[in-house]
């Protein structure tokens, strides 16, 4: 009798366990958001999971797959995961380094990167920071404003 009680805890773990691996590659798969623009040639990518480096590679690899094929020159990307409580413990440089793989994984593809959606107190962080970097990278509050910048741009 015991014995079977285990036997079903075991399977019933197993069961769970590849439940739980479907549940993260549905999270993965949903947590970047590709979106197209009604301005030609132009992509918004919205992120709404944790910034974590160790994600990196993963919405690269998506980004690289979903525009291998298109024509998308500039790409607004999202930042506004970074929530009020997660930019006090923000390492800069970290946030430069995700930056500056992120644009220089799309410049093989010739895709220009803007940002946007920093809240004001991390853009006061980056624009007083001894990174200097930061000042290469193209910011606006929103997607309207990007969006704006670039018909009048065209």
């Amino acid at each position: 009798m015991h014995e079977i009680k285990v036997n079903s805890l075991i399977k019933e773990n197993e069961q769970l366990k590849n439940l739980l691996k479907e549940y993260k590659k549905i999270v993965e798969d949903t947590s970047v958001s590709i979106l197209l623009s009604i301005i030609p040639e132009t992509a918004l990518v919205s992120m709404t999971r944790k910034l974590e480096i160790k994600e990196l590679e993963i919405i690269i690899s998506r980004m690289l797959d979903s525009f291998n094929n298109q024509n998308i020159i500039p790409l607004i990307f999202d930042f506004t995961c970074i929530t009020k409580e997660s930019d006090q413990e923000l390492s800069l440089d970290l946030l430069e380094s995700y930056m500056r793989k992120l644009t220089n994984a799309l410049l093989i593809l010739g895709i220009q990167m803007i940002f946007i959606g920093f809240t004001p107190t991390l853009m006061n962080k980056m624009v007083h920071s001894e990174v200097t970097s930061f000042k290469k990278y193209q910011f606006f509050n929103d997607f309207y404003h990007a969006l704006e910048n670039l018909i009048n741009q065209k």
